[in-house]
C-alpha cells in the first residue's frame, strides 16, 4: 500500500530521532498495511469519509537538494515556500516553509509530510507535529534527505492509525543559516509553524483537522514542550493543542550538567551534545565566544565541526582530539558552571553560560494542552532525575503532567517500548478524556534540590 512507501520517508527517525542514534537499517515488517480501524477523531460518526479517494498533492517534481536552497521572497511565518512528491507515492512529500528565530528574523525550514491511506473523517486528520531527536547542526543532517531508508518504528504508529504526520527539519538543517540547536524558542517556531504551513499544502490543507499533537524525543521533546508554551500556540498551528509528548526531553535541567561533564569522564557522554548546544544557543544569544569555554587547541575546529558534521561523526571527531572532558573545555569554563550547579547560583564566571542553559529550560512557562512525559530508567544521556525535575517545574508552574516511566528502556528504546500506553493517552485525550497513562507502575528519582 502506498503508506508502506510514505514510511521509507521517515526511516532516519528510526535511530537519529534519538540523540546517539545511528542510520543502520532496523528489522521489522515495511509491509506498512495499516489496522482494521483508524484512530477516531473528535468528530461524530467518524468512519464517514470526505471523499472516496485519497486526494491528489498537486506538487512539483522531486528536485535534490537545490530544493532546500530556495528563498523565502517575503512570505511570513507558516506560509509555503515549495513541495515536492515523491515520485512513486503521492501520499508522501517535502515541503519548504517559512519560520522565525530570532523574532522577527523569517527563514525557511524543510519538513516532511505523511498522510494515512485512509480517507480523512469528518473534520479531518487529526495532526502530529514531530520533532526528530539530534541529528546534528549539518546540512546533511536533516532527516528529510534521507527517503530511501527502511521501516522507523517511532512514528509509523501514528500514520497507521489514521495521523497525519508533520516532520520538521528544524530552522537550518537542511536550509540556509546555522542550526539553533536546543535553542527553545527556535524550535518552537519551527514545529508550529510546519503544521501552519501543511494546511497550506495544494489539497491537503483542507483535510487536516483542528487537533494538533505535539509530540518529539531528545531534542524533539525539548522542542515540543517550548512550542506548546508559545503564546497562542494552537492558533499559529491552525488548530487547537489537544496534547503534548515529551519522550527524555533535553536539557530538563541545568542542574543535571555536571552529570554529564566530570573532567575525567570519556567523550563518549553527553560532552558532544553541550558543544553542539553551547556552539548554537551562544551564537543565537550573541554570548561569550568558543574561545572563553573550549580548550584553546580546539576553539577554532570544534565549531567546525559542528557544524559540518552529523552527530555520530562529531561524537567520533571529538572523542580522537580530546579523550576526556576536561581536554574538551577550559577549566575556567567547568568551575564556572560547576559553580552554578551547586552553589546557589553564586557563579560570576559561569553566569553567561548558565544563563543560556537556564532560559533554554523547558517548562518554565504555561503551554496549551495537557503534557505526557516518558522516561526510560536505563538513560544515561537524559536521565531520570532531570525528567523529574522537570516534572516538578511543570507542576508549579503549569500543570501536574502525566508519566510514563520505563523501568528497561534507554534512551533510543523509550519511544518503542512505550508507544501503546502513549498512544492511548492522547486518543483519550482527543475524546475529552482524563484518565492517565497506563505505563509501569514505577516512579522517576526525587529531582535534584535546589533548582533554579
Amino acid at each position: 500500500m502506498k503508506t508502506a512507501a510514505a514510511i521509507r520517508w521517515m526511516a532516519l527517525f528510526m535511530a537519529l530521532c534519538a540523540c546517539g542514534g545511528d542510520t543502520s537499517e532496523p528489522e521489522g515488517d515495511a509491509s506498512g498495511d495499516p489496522p482494521d480501524a483508524a484512530l477516531d477523531s473528535s468528530e461524530p460518526d467518524l468512519d464517514a469519509s470526505v471523499d472516496s479517494a485519497a486526494p491528489p498533492i498537486a506538487c512539483g517534481p522531486w528536485s535534490g537538494d537545490a530544493f532546500y536552497a530556495r528563498p523565502a521572497d517575503g512570505a511570513g511565518p507558516g506560509e509555503l515556500v515549495a513541495c515536492e512528491t515523491r515520485p512513486d507515492d503521492d501520499r508522501a512529500l517535502r515541503m519548504l516553509y517559512v519560520t522565525e528565530g530570532p523574532p522577527g528574523n523569517f527563514v525557511t525550514a524543510s519538513a516532511l509530510v505523511i498522510l494515512p491511506d485512509s480517507p480523512p473523517p469528518i473534520g479531518g486528520w487529526p495532526v502530529v507535529g514531530w520533532a526528530h531527536g539530534t541529528t546534528g547542526a549539518a546540512d546533511a543532517c536533516a532527516p528529510s534527505k534521507f527517503p530511501d531508508l527502511p521501516l522507523n518504528t517511532y512514528v509509523l504508529p501514528f500514520v497507521e492509525d489514521g495521523w497525519a504526520l508533520v516532520a520538521t527539519d528544524y530552522a537550518g538543517l537542511g536550509t540556509p543559516g546555522p542550526h539553533p540547536y536546543l535553542v527553545g524558542e527556535s524550535e518552537a517556531f519551527s514545529v508550529l509553524d510546519a503544521v501552519a504551513a501543511a494546511r497550506r499544502l495544494p489539497d491537503v490543507g483542507a483535510s487536516l483537522g483542528t487537533a494538533v499533537t505535539l509530540a518529539g524525543h531528545s531534542q524533539g521533546g525539548h522542542a515540543a514542550l517550548f512550542a506548546r508554551a508559545v503564546p497562542d500556540a494552537g492558533n499559529r498551528a491552525g488548530g487547537e493543542i489537544v496534547g503534548t509528548i515529551a519522550y527524555a526531553p533535553g536539557l530538563g535541567t541545568p542542574r543535571s550538567l555536571p552529570y554529564v561533564l566530570a573532567p575525567d569522564d570519556p567523550l563518549w557522554g553527553g560532552a558532544p551534545y553541550v558543544v553542539l548546544f553551547l556552539n548554537a544557543a551562544l551564537a543565537y544569544s550573541d554570548g561569550p565566544a568558543p574561545s572563553s569555554w573550549l580548550a584553546p587547541e580546539l576553539a577554532d575546529s570544534l565549531p567546525f565541526w559542528a557544524e559540518s558534521l552529523c552527530i555520530l561523526d562529531l561524537v567520533d571527531q571529538v572523542a580522537s582530539a580530546a579523550p576526556a572532558v576536561g581536554d574538551l573545555f577550559t577549566t575556567d569554563f567547568l568551575d564556572g558552571v560547576g559553580s552554578c550547579a551547586y552553589d546557589d547560583l553564586d557563579c560570576p564566571a559561569g553566569q553567561p553560560y548558565w544563563d543560556v542553559l537556564v532560559d533554554n529550560e523547558p517548562g518554565r512557562e504555561r503551554g496549551e494542552g495537557e503534557v505526557l512525559l516518558v522516561q526510560g530508567m536505563a538513560d544515561d544521556l537524559v536521565v531520570p532525575l532531570a525528567t523529574s525535575c522537570l516534572a516538578d517545574r511543570l507542576a508549579e508552574r503549569d500543570a501536574p503532567p502525566a508519566i510514563c516511566v520505563d523501568e528497561d528502556a534507554d534512551h533510543l528504546a523509550i519511544v518503542e517500548q512505550t508507544f501503546p500506553p502513549v498512544l492511548a493517552w492522547i486518543r483519550a485525550r482527543l475524546e475529552g478524556g482524563t484518565d492517565p497513562p497506563d505505563c509501569d507502575p514505577a516512579e522517576l528519582p526525587p529531582c535534584l534540590a535546589s533548582e533554579p
